[in-house]
């Protein structure tokens, strides 16, 4: 068996550090953690990206079945003796190439929503006190990961945001000696990018439950926001681009827009982009809402994002038809049947569009609709917005994918 990263030869430290796409740095932090403890070594990582699915367990997406592979590869020259995960299966999964590779003892150490803290502590002690003269790796969280290297040091070690997954530490612990950390990246280099986050459900609205449930107050002073949805108990749509905020809700019979941000949406579901590739041209005619949702999709395949995932898309273009509608409430003494039945609804007919919508082939139910790959609404000239039943676009719309 190979010897721990912690007692190898300089050489072998300078052969990782190559297999790493960012440089190495070190920092030497407090006094151990494991101070009355033999010598123990500690890799931590985040998961991988994960698979959006809508699942609440899910496993890695595309990228992130390649990270799990960058790691086992970057520490192929590393004895690892002890793997620990949580339950979820994205921590799991980015452990595996690993584990399969070199057979080390594989550990679950649970981890309870809320629970980050006492997770963390428990699992520094049981490093501490079951591990003196081993090499462990830890696959955790965003939260979990960070901690745990602050747990272990006695030092404050900066967060991971959301869009990091290629952070790698380690953790060298020597009796009576300061903790020495080193911070790396592996694997593909994470882009600035975006990530799609929704709350609540369409499927909420379609069985009547039509309750606010975002609230937009929590995406003040964010410039490079986009979402969709419907107000809470059918009072309108909710649209966003670059920042700016459509309400769109009917009052007397007519649609009256405004940036209010002081409600709730019924469900939303929004991403934060700070930069847009450069439009792609269609040059012919898109004679539905599915043939515009599939080349929508080629074209995010042609140009790199995995279509797997999901992602925000904006379209400008001359709409040859449209037909959009804006919710709302009951009027006084009726019935309410289906969510639609009280909605202002119109046909439009060659008229300068913005759309702005959200592609999946996986949430139907979440944000997009039964059969259906995207949810899109429409800004209108008049600055009224809403949602998209159904659209023909004439030729040379102009597509936006984000980076």
């Amino acid at each position: 068996m190979k010897p721990p990263f912690a007692s190898v030869a300089l050489p072998a430290l300078a052969v990782i550090a190559v297999l790493l796409t960012a440089p190495l740095t070190t920092a030497l932090a407090g006094a151990s953690a494991c101070n009355k403890a033999s010598p123990l070594t500690v890799y931590v990582v985040r998961h991988a990206e994960r698979d959006e699915d809508g699942s609440d367990d899910p496993g890695l997406s595309h990228a992130g079945r390649a990270r799990a592979h960058a790691l086992a590869d970057t520490l192929a020259d590393v004895a690892i003796d002890v793997v620990y995960t949580t339950q979820l299966r994205r921590t799991i999964n980015t452990a595996a190439p690993l584990v399969t590779r070199q057979q080390p003892e594989a550990h679950i150490w649970p981890v309870e929503s809320g629970q980050a803290e006492q997770h963390v502590a428990s699992l520094a002690d049981i490093l501490c006190d079951r591990h003196s003269d081993q090499t462990v790796l830890v696959v955790g969280h965003s939260n979990t990961a960070p901690q745990l290297v602050s747990a272990l040091t006695g030092q404050p070690e900066a967060e991971i945001s959301e869009r990091e997954y290629d952070h790698l530490y380690q953790v060298r612990l020597k009796p009576d000696d300061p903790a020495q950390v080193l911070r790396a990246r592996y694997g593909e280099a994470n882009r600035p990018g975006f990530k799609v986050a929704w709350e609540g459900a369409l499927r909420h609205f379609h069985h009547g439950d039509v309750r606010g449930r975002a609230d937009l107050q929590h995406f003040s002073g964010r410039p490079d926001v986009i979402a969709v949805g419907p107000v809470g108990e059918l009072d309108g749509e909710v649209t966003a681009i670059d920042g700016r905020w459509f309400i769109t809700r009917m009052r007397d019979g007519k649609p009256v827009t405004t940036d209010e941000t002081g409600i709730h949406a019924g469900f939303l579901v929004w991403a934060d982009v700070p930069a847009w590739r450069d439009p792609v041209e269609i040059d012919a005619t898109v004679s539905s809402h599915r043939e515009l949702e599939m080349l929508i999709a080629d074209l995010a395949d042609a140009n790199g994002l995995d279509t797997d995932t999901p992602f925000p898309f904006r379209v400008q273009a001359v709409a040859s038809a449209l037909d959009w509608h804006v919710l709302a409430p009951p009027r006084d003494g009726q019935e309410q049947g289906g969510h639609l039945d009280s909605a202002f609804k119109q046909r439009l007919e060659q008229v300068e569009v913005e759309l702005v919508g959200f592609f999946s082939r996986h949430h139907a139910g979440v944000f997009t609709h039964r059969n259906s790959w995207a949810h899109i609404h429409v800004i209108l000239p008049d600055g009224h917005a809403g949602h998209v039943d159904a659209i023909e676009l004439a030729a040379g719309a102009r597509l936006m994918l984000p980076r």
